[in-house]
């Protein structure tokens, strides 16, 4: 049965949306990277997924151009889990070992050339839980996540001759005679004949990739066959959001209006969708608070929560394009981003702010709930990149582009799903305004959104069936 809501606000209507009609297409844009896993025993139905940051990430190594991965094979054996890579080229990789602080250990693979599909994969052999292979393309890197099942887990990562290739040996140090001491010759013999040459962390300042590290506390996103997406239109009410420096049709454009407009787009494709139902947190120039969207989403129980908002240029007319957040509780360090964190944050008077220092709440978040709060912060940072990869389909975004970013958005402080704010567009912007009110625009950004939302579902939730919307041809050629 579809997730019934449980506030009325959640009934919408859309009788007064004029749709244009879309074509259903395929495609999903990425290659498939998994190759005969061998897992025996029971199937499980709900994947372990990747949780949240401190932005910690390893150093960029000097760049290695074309890296393919040809095989990538997990085994559970008697003694051992065991994971094969072959390339066709020596890639440079870092190893960073975090089991003792957080439980997992991962290989980042550098100069990908390739964007594969995530890929979940649980194990839950006694040794390891889960296996988690998943590509960030802006860096080139293939990020290869192994989450333990005990804190006596140890592991080698062994080069191999040509062709290139790794063999990654998981075992448990409490069995009797499991060393983990492949040979040179076992490893040729789990992959093809290499050389790859292991990188070690390098000291010192350097470029570091904005690639948040997981937790060690790996939830589990609900496998089923409804998802629910929450929708949250920014503003409304007395609270206008940003307005437009000019008039439109002899009118100036609040932020609230245009929020409610693309939130009505995407509702309506989802809800078209049989396997997703859409939930909006405001249908109607009302006022809700920052914490009552929280609630609302939470109350509602769903899988994905995204605020839509426009931007204010402020003292720059000129500033234009789309971003897209995920939570950082620390908040944002960036001159730009701040103002957008204190902006979207204002309505949320100090009085009423359950999140404020000093307050009850906050002690109690700070002892009892930070790693809740903390446990859907990668999988969000996740679900932006899939945003940006899916609106990036859109040559004005293309132009556009300002990129996935953090910062300590309450709407974002949510502790059952992934959460993200999209940042339409600059409304303060009279070019881009002209964008953001039309209605081919608002369309297909909201097709955007739909594969994008699909593609997540389909990569963290193997029994998830994947819907695409082919973009829409805008007549009017923004």
């Amino acid at each position: 049965m579809p997730h019934k809501p449980t506030s009325p606000i959640a009934v919408i209507s859309l009788d007064r949306v004029r749709m244009r009609s879309v074509a259903l297409g395929l495609a999903m844009g990425a290659t498939a990277l998994w190759v005969g896993a061998q897992v025996p025993g029971p199937a499980v139905a709900t994947p372990p997924v990747l949780t949240p940051p401190p932005s910690l990430a390893a150093p960029t190594p000097p760049p290695v151009d074309g890296v393919t991965v040809t095989r990538l094979q997990p085994q559970s054996l008697a003694t051992e889990t065991r994971v094969t890579l072959q390339f066709d080229k020596a890639p440079r990789v870092n190893v960073v070992d975090a089991l003792k602080e957080r439980g997992y250990v991962y290989v980042d693979i550098y100069g990908m050339d390739t964007t594969y599909r995530r890929r979940l994969l649980p194990m839950n052999d006694g040794r390891v839980r889960a296996i988690d292979a998943i590509t960030y393309a802006e860096y080139n890197v293939l990020r290869l996540v192994i989450y333990a099942s005990t804190p006596t887990l140890r592991y080698r990562v062994v080069p191999v001759p040509q062709p290139p290739g790794l063999v990654i040996s998981v075992w448990d140090e409490r069995v009797s005679g499991v060393t983990g001491n492949m040979t040179q010759q076992e490893a040729l013999e789990a992959t093809a004949p290499g050389q790859a040459q292991l990188t070690p962390r390098p000291g010192g300042p350097s470029e570091v990739p904005e690639i948040p590290e997981p937790s060690g506390h790996v939830p589990k996103l609900r496998s089923g066959a409804v998802k629910t997406v929450i929708i949250d239109p920014g503003h409304g009410g007395g609270d206008k959001g940003a307005r437009s420096r000019v008039e439109l049709q002899g009118e100036i454009i609040n932020e609230k209006d245009l929020t409610l407009q693309f939130a009505y787009h995407l509702k309506k494709l989802l809800d078209q969708s049989p396997n997703i139902v859409s939930l909006v947190s405001r249908t109607d120039d009302r006022q809700v608070s920052l914490y009552d969207r929280v609630k609302f989403a939470e109350a509602n129980d769903g899988d994905l929560f995204i605020s839509i908002h426009m931007n204010d240029g402020a003292s720059n007319p000129a500033a234009r394009g789309m971003e897209v957040y995920y939570l950082n509780d620390r908040g944002t360090v960036t001159g730009a981003a701040k103002a957008v964190e204190e902006r979207e944050n204002r309505d949320f008077g100090e009085d009423a702010n359950p999140f404020a220092a000093g307050t009850l709440v906050r002690a109690i978040l700070t002892d009892m709930e930070r790693r809740k709060l903390a446990d859907f912060r990668y999988e969000s940072y996740n679900f932006c990149r899939a945003v940006e990869a899916s609106l990036i389909q859109m040559p004005y975004y293309r132009a556009h582009n300002r990129g996935v970013k953090s910062a300590n958005f309450v709407v974002l402080r949510n502790f059952k799903m992934p959460a993200i704010l999209l940042e339409v567009g600059f409304i303060s912007n009279s070019e881009e305004l002209r964008y953001l009110t039309n209605p081919e625009f608002q369309q297909a950004t909201a097709v955007s959104l739909f594969n994008s939302i699909n593609a997540y579902f389909a990569e963290t939730d193997p029994s998830f069936q994947p819907n695409s919307i082919a973009l829409p041809r805008m007549d009017s050629g923004r």
